[in-house]
């Protein structure tokens, strides 16, 4: 999925983006229970988990969250500049 993204030689590797994630989310709320995912397809769990009570999407990838599969609507967060 990230070959025909731009800029992809300033990508960190997935491992260390989830671990970011995670971190960040700890700090934050370190109340709440999540669960941060690669992404190995357009649609990742969204159409699989029940479960699932937020999807935070940027303005990118918010078209694939409008396809109407996740069982919540998308929450869109723009991303600062680089």
């Amino acid at each position: 999925m990230t070959q025909k993204k731009k800029f992809l030689e300033q990508m960190e590797p997935v491992n260390r983006r989830c671990q970011m994630v995670t971190e960040f989310l700890e700090s934050v709320r370190p109340d709440i229970i999540h669960e941060v995912v690669p992404i190995s397809d357009m649609y990742g769990p969204s159409g699989s988990d029940p479960d699932l009570q937020c999807i935070v999407v940027s303005h990118e990838t918010r078209g694939g969250a409008d396809l109407g599969l996740t069982p919540v609507p998308p929450l869109v967060h723009s991303l600062p500049p680089p």
